[in-house]
């Protein structure tokens, strides 16, 4: 079984990657696509992507040491 502070560390890896990728598909439909509500679409995509940016921002304040996990 794979130690807890690995499975945290590919899970906030996750977590960036997930946000990098996000953020480049409301740039193109920002830019790229056509029509009313591209902006709006890009704006939705961009405040998804700043939530797990904060949820990313809390799992690197986790501190296995005080859960009792080394």
């Amino acid at each position: 079984m794979a130690r807890v502070d690995v499975k945290l560390e590919n899970v906030k890896a996750d977590m960036r990657r997930l946000i990098v990728d996000i953020e480049n598909l409301a740039q193109y439909v920002q830019y790229s696509a056509e029509g009313i509500g591209s902006d709006v679409c890009a704006n939705k995509m961009r405040a998804v992507a700043a939530s797990y940016r904060v949820a990313l921002n809390e799992l690197n304040k986790v501190d296995l040491s005080e859960v009792g996990i080394d």
